[in-house]
């Protein structure tokens, strides 16, 4: 109920609507992969976006076949669209500082083949699982959260996947809009100012902060950016507020997640 209310002010009454329909939804079990094409045979259908699959075979067939195609992964094109977004830039040297089980961090390896990337996770298990996945890997090195030293004023890109309330990813996690309520925004915006205060010293000087949340809440997202620009004297350079899509009996090609990313320079 929190939420809901929460939603019409910030969002406005059909929007709400439209966000609660799409809240019933089974979520699309969507991959890619580094080239899509060698995907594109397999128990698969395309997605509305290019370049993305919804998986049809048999689900305890998928990691078998994610680990038969080199470069596959889950992965929701709204997950996608921040690390696309850095195509631009050249990076040498990333950091990836929230990074989870690694499926960014495999992105940013495909979209920068020429940049060096550093990762790490504070929650152990998710660490341990990023550290398998890229085991013997030529350009991604994974260490202890928090052990970047070597990365002090040298990282050209900073990805910073902050933690949120998870708004615009509900069918896939339900339990967060039990979560939902004003102290908790509080809470997660402030850690995420936190981990922006923390890590700002790592940038180059010409360095970019690739923030992202799969959040559609303005105090995580455009608001956030807002304050995190006038504090440590950055500018947007593109910024972008995907709200999911679907609705119960749309096709699964036709579903995706919600997201929010902005590029942000010196």
């Amino acid at each position: 109920e929190d939420l809901v209310i929460h939603w019409i002010s910030a969002h406005g009454l059909t929007r709400t609507q439209d966000l609660c329909l799409h809240d019933l939804v089974v979520p699309s079990i969507v991959i890619t992969a580094t080239d899509p094409e060698t995907i594109r045979e397999g128990p698969v259908e395309p997605h509305f976006r290019e370049g993305f699959f919804v998986w049809k075979g048999v689900p305890g067939e998928l990691g078998e076949f994610i680990n038969a195609h080199p470069g596959a992964r889950v992965q929701d094109p709204a997950s996608a669209e921040p690390i696309a977004a850095t195509a631009s830039l050249s990076p040498k040297l990333i950091v990836d500082y929230c990074a989870g089980r690694g499926t960014k961090t495999q992105q940013l390896a495909d979209i920068h083949p020429k940049a060096r990337i550093i990762a790490s996770d504070i929650d152990d298990g998710r660490r341990d699982s990023l550290r398998k996945a890229f085991k013997d890997h030529p350009r991604v090195k994974v260490v202890d959260h928090g052990d970047f030293r070597e990365a002090i004023g040298k990282t050209d890109l900073l990805l910073l996947d902050v933690p949120c309330t998870n708004t615009g990813v509900l069918p896939r996690r339900p339990e967060a809009k039990y979560r939902f309520g004003t102290d908790s925004l509080t809470s997660l915006a402030r850690l995420q100012r936190t981990i922006v205060r923390e890590t700002h010293p790592l940038l180059a000087p010409k360095g970019a902060i690739a923030f992202s949340t799969c959040s559609l809440e303005p105090a995580e997202n455009r608001r956030q950016v807002t304050e995190l620009c006038r504090k440590h004297s950055l500018k947007v350079q593109t910024e972008s507020q995907r709200f999911p899509a679907g609705m119960p009996g749309d096709s699964a090609s036709d579903i995706h997640d919600g997201s929010f990313h902005a590029i942000l320079t010196h």
